[in-house]
């Protein structure tokens, strides 16, 4: 990219939140892999450039350190998204819900990102029906302590992140959750809902997938219908992009791509703002 390329970054509303944020966010998936320099650099890069989003479910000390670092000095320019339930036992992820690990695992997510308050709690990773039943729609252990960071300022908003579509709908429909971060990518797309996230990852050679899987392709189309709805209602006057910000870039930004906020985050796979999940 030209250094005399200009760049627009526009801002929209995040789901419920009351939140305007960077339609182009940053995904922190894989800093570890790069020398964290070079990885704080990239941040602090993207945040000069109007992006002011961040996802961080990786539960590794390097990630984490690399965006506390990178956010530092200007902390309350973004705004991040915080998993809870993704923990790091012996050196590896495990997405859990038992608190004897959530906790410790958040209480280090807050220390490393630093300012004492995460801007988005994420209810981590729900997929299976059975997962949700227990833990999310009808209370747990597990949502008191979310309900209850949230009663004290700890974090600021409610998301959760799911590839399930019909998770995501639930979600939406529920009352306290804010925001969605949701999977968008192309080869997803083309499959069915499934509670097994390893199961989208194969069988693409045994089938002829001509296009959207219908079921997520009404999911959009409701969204479509949604954002028709809303702009009849916005005066003649007034229907035009808000926030637009013109940027100079001196070379690209490298916004990760597992997790990428949308408003209902993720690039390829996750952020969406409940108002990419309309009809509800």
């Amino acid at each position: 990219m030209s250094p005399d390329q200009e760049v627009c970054i526009n801002y929209r509303k995040l789901g419920k939140t009351g939140l305007m944020v960077s339609e182009v966010g940053f995904g922190g998936e894989w800093l570890e892999r790069h020398p964290e320099e070079e990885s704080i650099g990239l941040i602090r890069y993207a945040g000069e450039k109007g992006i002011n989003i961040i996802d961080c479910w990786m539960p590794d000390p390097k990630s984490r350190d690399i965006i506390g670092k990178a956010i530092a000095d200007r902390r309350d320019k973004w705004f991040v998204q915080g998993h809870l339930g993704s923990t790091y036992q012996n050196g590896q992820y495990v997405r859990t819900r038992d608190l004897t690990y959530v906790k410790p695992a958040f209480e280090d997510l807050l220390t490393r990102i630093g300012g004492g308050y995460i801007d988005l709690g994420m209810i981590h990773y729900v997929d299976a029906q059975e997962d949700w039943d227990a833990h999310i729609a009808h209370g747990s252990p597990y949502l008191d302590y979310v309900f209850e960071l949230k009663r004290k300022g700890i974090i600021r908003h409610i998301g959760l992140s799911t590839h399930n579509p019909r998770i995501a709908e639930q979600a939406a429909k529920c009352g306290f959750v804010e925001m969605i971060l949701f999977s968008i990518n192309p080869a997803f797309d083309m499959r069915p809902a499934t509670e097994d996230l390893d199961s989208m990852f194969e069988g693409y050679e045994n089938a002829d997938y001509a296009g959207i899987d219908p079921e997520r392709a009404a999911a959009r189309l409701r969204r479509a219908m949604y954002l028709l709805r809303a702009l009849q209602a916005v005066p003649d006057g007034h229907r035009h992009r808000h926030g637009q910000q013109v940027l100079r870039s001196g070379h690209p930004a490298a916004g990760g791509a597992g997790e990428r906020p949308a408003a209902l985050s993720g690039a390829g796979h996750h952020r969406v703002g409940l108002h990419r999940l309309p009809g509800v």
